[in-house]
């Protein structure tokens, strides 16, 4: 289904996705510590 010339922007997509979750456990886990 994806062709070639859409594979940067799929991983683009990726990175930004795998950044936002490393941010996001970054932000709730003295959240977590708290409970």
């Amino acid at each position: 289904m994806i062709r070639e010339e859409e594979v940067p922007e799929w991983r683009r997509f990726c990175m930004k996705v795998a950044v936002f979750l490393v941010v996001v456990l970054i932000v709730s886990f003295p959240c977590w510590g708290v409970k």
